[in-house]
């Protein structure tokens, strides 16, 4: 499934992979279609805190929205994402949306990066403490 041409590279996404092809290499014979996103999404957030995205396309009508990938608890409502991310979701996830117009498939991938408000410490080993005994 191609989702987006990006200078002369077309984005694909084929057997749960995410892959970026020069268009030299391939003979595609790709869809023109009338319709666009015209939103473009945040793609940094902090875990705890609520990712949103307010999803536009050029038309004005009906417009039905889907999550073709996404990261686990977020959700699509009509044409609102939200989401809030927590520790275990730091790093990169890779968002694809949907929108059917008029019988048409349009895609929009983004990566988003999640990260902490500060240095998460998981091994207490690498800690320098001080333990101070109150005098009795």
């Amino acid at each position: 499934m191609v989702l987006q041409e990006v200078g002369e590279s077309i984005l694909t996404w084929f057997d749960g992979k995410l892959s970026r092809l020069n268009k030299s290499d391939v003979d595609l014979d790709i869809p023109v279609s009338d319709y666009e996103f015209t939103s473009t999404p945040s793609t940094q957030v902090m875990i705890e805190e609520i990712f949103s995205y307010s999803i536009t396309v050029n038309y004005v009508g009906s417009v039905e929205y889907s999550l073709v990938k996404a990261p686990s608890g977020m959700v699509i409502n009509q044409n609102e994402i939200t989401w809030m991310p927590s520790d275990s979701d730091i790093g990169q996830s890779t968002v694809i949306i949907r929108a059917i117009i008029d019988d048409q498939v349009i895609l929009q991938s983004f990566t988003i990066d999640i990260s902490a408000p500060f240095s998460l410490c998981n091994n207490l080993s690498d800690i320098n403490t001080k333990f101070i005994r109150q005098k009795s």
